[in-house]
């Protein structure tokens, strides 16, 4: 019985201490080892000199009067379209306020920063997600020649 013996109490209390204390030191250790690592990333660049990255965002949900246009509309089928239109939608209002806000700047220099402070596998799911939605433009720049 610990209360019969004062010495059982002492040695708990010490050996309480003695743990509780490696794994504070250890919790700080481990913070700053993880501080000075660097971390990976996932940002998007262009592999082509001639190629920028451009963001096609939604304006909002798909209009209740939807109509298409242009080459090759007659062989579109307009609920496809619409359902497109609201799944892109969907994605982008389920991304993260700090993530719509960059991509509202249209600039890749403000969504890189975003995507920067993500996980690795959160930032690859939101670029697949961009590029489900087709939210994701991929457009050449031809030098001028005078």
């Amino acid at each position: 019985m610990i209360a019969q013996n004062p010495k059982s109490i002492t040695m708990f209390n010490q050996d309480l201490a003695q743990t509780y204390g490696r794994i504070e030191s250890r919790t700080k250790e481990l913070i700053q080892e993880e501080s000075q690592q660097e971390r990976e990333q996932i940002q998007l660049v262009a592999t082509d000199p001639n190629m920028t990255i451009a963001f096609n965002l939604p304006d909002g949900p798909p209009p209740a009067e939807l109509r298409v246009e242009g080459e090759g509309a007659e062989d579109l089928d307009i609920e496809q379209v619409r359902a497109f239109l609201q799944r892109k939608w969907e994605i982008f209002e389920g991304f993260k306020p700090e993530l719509k806000a960059a991509l509202l700047t249209e600039n890749l220099e403000d969504v890189n920063k975003v995507l920067g402070k993500m996980k690795v596998a959160e930032a690859e799911e939101v670029v697949e997600l961009m590029q489900e939605g087709g939210m994701l433009s991929f457009r050449c720049v031809w030098p001028l020649f005078l």
